[in-house]
């Protein structure tokens, strides 16, 4: 993606006139998120658990959070997590995710 230089007008961001920026200290300030991006299943829950995090809440509940992630992807994703100063409660089907956990609370009929 490159960039077109104005012929007439100013952009300026923050005071600072874009023109006047190298095209690495444009970059540097823009987030860029494609319209269309192709994420697979397991990159979305990613970007979910990242998007939660910057959050910094003081709980994380992940329901089924890491279940269309590889398994080596999905064990280290848990044991970062974990080693978070976050309280985390994992729901999951997963007995690989379970096995991980100090403890363990299993629900067997609904509410």
């Amino acid at each position: 993606m490159g960039t077109e230089e104005a012929t007439s007008g100013h952009i300026i961001v923050n005071g600072t006139e874009l023109g006047e920026l190298s095209k690495m200290q444009l970059w540097d300030r823009i987030a860029y998120v494609p319209q269309n991006p192709i994420l697979s299943a397991g990159q979305k829950q990613s970007l979910a658990i990242a998007r939660a995090l910057i959050r910094k809440p003081d709980i994380l509940i992940l329901d089924e959070a890491t279940s269309n992630m590889d398994e080596m992807r999905e064990r280290t994703v848990i044991q970062n997590l974990l080693q978070l100063e976050i309280p985390c409660v994992f729901v999951t089907h997963n007995s690989a995710i379970v096995q991980l956990m100090d403890e363990i609370v299993q629900v067997d009929k609904p509410f």
